[in-house]
């Protein structure tokens, strides 16, 4: 199998550095390593070009967001698997040799990824894995202490529950070419990454290591550190999924359970944040009788003329956010 390291950037001067000398530094090398720059306005461009030479096959391309810097980057591989890793993400010395014994173990499979541990002032996770519960994984079939077939068709397990990350994966480049690639037509929305992980779970099988060899960057910088953002970015990604059909037809269902529970907890976090904008956006997605029944007083305490509700809010004992950067 020949590995296309894969990463894009932008801005990340003070960062990349160490994210591509971690994937320099593997125990089992990738075959290439394709960095794209994404219009870049910092020295990241120049830097790379300088450090690293033709160590590395470097695109620089005008900016275009996040999803559609990765869709290029992959383009411009040449290996028949790639491995995704994010600017500012570090891989574990045998983060790929560990996802290759994971192919060895289970060849047929298409997606392959590893477990990851957060660092940084807004890391939460030591054991990304480990959140889902015991109940989660003992759903699938173990290969063995550290391998995990999770079989085809897994899209409602990946929306009860995405161990997913993309600094952590690895997939075949003929069955991404069959999914037809990255959508871009979800550029530039939080919680866009999920969108090829469900793709895959619908007829690709997957498989997974329980081991972290992936270590994820959570901080300020973080745009997916937004819980609300994120959460009205994954719904209008689901409802698109809805209406356009295929290939999530007979996952409906799933779907709009989905939708309804990330609304819910969007407009739970958007009245504590005064974010009675996107409050409302979310809401929109859940009806008055599902609604919990403090979630229909502060739905009412929404709705009404902006003194009167800055002057009843307090009465739940919310508190003003100081900060968006919560996971």
């Amino acid at each position: 199998m020949r590995i296309s390291a894969v990463i894009h950037t932008y801005n990340r001067e003070h960062l990349i550095t160490e994210t591509i000398d971690a994937v320099m530094a593997q125990t089992r090398p990738a075959d290439e390593i394709v960095v794209l720059d994404d219009g870049s306005k910092d020295g990241t461009l120049d830097l790379l070009k300088e450090r690293y030479g033709d160590k590395i096959k470097l695109v620089a391309h005008e900016n275009s967001g996040c999803l559609a810097a990765r869709k290029r980057a992959i383009d411009h591989a040449s290996g028949d698997w790639i491995a995704l890793c994010d600017s500012d993400d570090l891989w574990v010395e045998n983060h790929l040799e560990r996802l290759c014994d994971l192919h060895a173990a289970l060849p047929e499979a298409d997606m392959l990824f590893s477990n990851f541990e957060e660092f940084g002032s807004a890391a939460v996770s030591k054991d990304k894995f480990a959140a889902a519960g015991s109940a989660y994984w003992e759903s699938f079939t173990a290969i063995d202490d550290s391998f995990i077939d999770m079989g085809t068709g897994i899209v409602a397990k990946f929306l009860e529950f995405n161990p997913v990350f993309p600094s952590a994966t690895m997939f075949r480049m003929a069955a991404y070419e069959e999914l037809g690639g990255i959508e871009l037509s979800f550029n530039r929305i939080l919680s866009s990454d999920a969108d090829l992980t469900r793709r895959f779970g619908v007829r690709h099988q997957t498989a997974c290591n329980k081991e972290i060899t992936v270590r994820v960057r959570k901080d300020g910088e973080n745009i997916s550190g937004n819980s609300v953002a994120n959460g009205l970015g994954r719904i209008r990604i689901l409802r698109e999924c809805i209406e356009h059909g295929e290939p999530f037809t007979d996952y409906r269902a799933e779907f709009e359970k989905t939708i309804e529970i990330t609304a819910i907890r969007a407009m739970e976090g958007a009245f504590s944040f005064r974010d009675f904008e996107a409050f409302h956006v979310a809401a929109h997605h859940v009806s008055w009788a599902r609604s919990p029944a403090s979630l229909k007083i502060k739905r009412l305490i929404a709705g009404l003329p902006s003194p009167l509700r800055s002057l009843l809010v307090g009465i739940f004992g919310e508190k003003a956010a100081t900060s968006r950067t919560v996971t």
